[in-house]
């Protein structure tokens, strides 16, 4: 699917989903902090794109317990990890000392098909929207 808004009428905004699943296309309120976040990096590493309009990032995975803890809102206890090489070693080394989930740490991103590991996530900044779509599944 095309994620260019300029092709579709915008007849209502998505609420914020952290994990898109799946083939999907949402968009947000140009206003929407979280998009804002998500677009600008968070957990995501640039890939090389020529359209100015959509910004290609790819996916880092998902630090997940390997004890298979559960969280209070029900999910498996995992973690984003950090944007840049350093920063992310930094975040391992001390994920012991903030929690003991991560002391056998292991990144996951859709276990079924490791083919697809790094795929990209599309966004578009237009003037009132933020458009975001991905074709893969994170198993957590």
């Amino acid at each position: 699917m095309c994620l260019h808004t300029t092709d579709i009428q915008v007849t209502a905004f998505d609420s914020y989903n952290e994990w898109a699943d799946g083939h999907c296309r949402f968009v947000y309120r140009a206003d929407c902090e979280e998009a804002k976040r998500h677009a600008s990096g968070w957990a995501m590493r640039n890939t090389n794109n020529h359209n100015v309009h959509i910004l290609k990032k790819s996916c880092l995975g998902v630090l997940v317990c390997t004890q298979r803890c559960i969280s209070d809102s029900g999910g498996r206890v995992h973690l984003r990890p950090a944007i840049c090489d350093k920063a992310r070693k930094k975040q391992q080394g001390n994920l012991t000392v903030v929690a003991e989930h991560f002391v056998n740490y292991k990144i996951v991103e859709n276990q079924n098909e490791p083919k697809l590991i790094g795929s990209p996530i599309q966004f578009e900044v237009a003037i009132n929207s933020i458009s975001m779509g991905r074709k893969i599944k994170h198993v957590v």
